[in-house]
């Protein structure tokens, strides 16, 4: 059930900081505060109270920078990997499949690999395993939450959370295969 929570919380405290995300922040504490792994509830926490403290552009501005215009830090996984090469379409496309064979349909213009919406179709199913679109990318998960905190990114937390939950759910599905 954590897995869920964290899953869901990290989906929202990655996605663009809109007017609606700051209107949600007092819900996002009150589920940070519910996490039992005090190093996670700390990395939620910490953003949190970074997007409760920057005004809401100058917020903006800073994602953007992050995750929109420096594509190491890209949230669309397949692109670490393929780019915009051709190879990058049958990745999406077993996103797209992963969503289906989930019952998720989402409610997103986003592409089918991109982390947040990711997250939020893990925190509803809740998978004893990660699904192999998302396996493939854990290494270039594990690349962005570096590269975040090599940078001090507000964000480096939850990337850091990130793959620390999706890692015990690789090695599972490793030693399944």
């Amino acid at each position: 059930m954590e897995r869920s929570t964290l899953s869901k919380l990290f989906a929202v405290l990655l996605r663009y900081p809109d007017e609606d995300l700051m209107a949600g922040l007092s819900d996002a504490s009150e589920a940070a505060e519910t996490i039992t792994d005090e190093a996670q509830r700390q990395r939620c926490e910490q953003v949190i109270q970074y997007l409760k403290n920057t005004p809401l552009l100058q917020a903006q501005e800073a994602y953007t920078a992050a995750f929109d215009l420096n594509p190491k830090l890209c949230l669309n996984l397949t692109y670490h990997r393929w780019g915009d090469g051709k190879e990058r379409g049958e990745a999406l496309a077993a996103f797209t499949r992963m969503y289906l064979e989930n019952g998720y349909a989402p409610a997103t213009r986003e592409l089918p690999d991109y982390l947040p919406m990711v997250l939020e179709m893990l925190s509803l199913t809740d998978p004893e395993t990660l699904p192999k679109p998302v396996a493939d990318c854990l290494p270039d998960i594990e690349s962005i939450a570096e590269r975040l905190r090599e940078t001090e990114s507000p964000y480096a937390g939850i990337m850091a959370g990130v793959a620390d939950i999706f890692t015990p759910l690789y090695e599972k599905r490793r030693r399944a295969s």
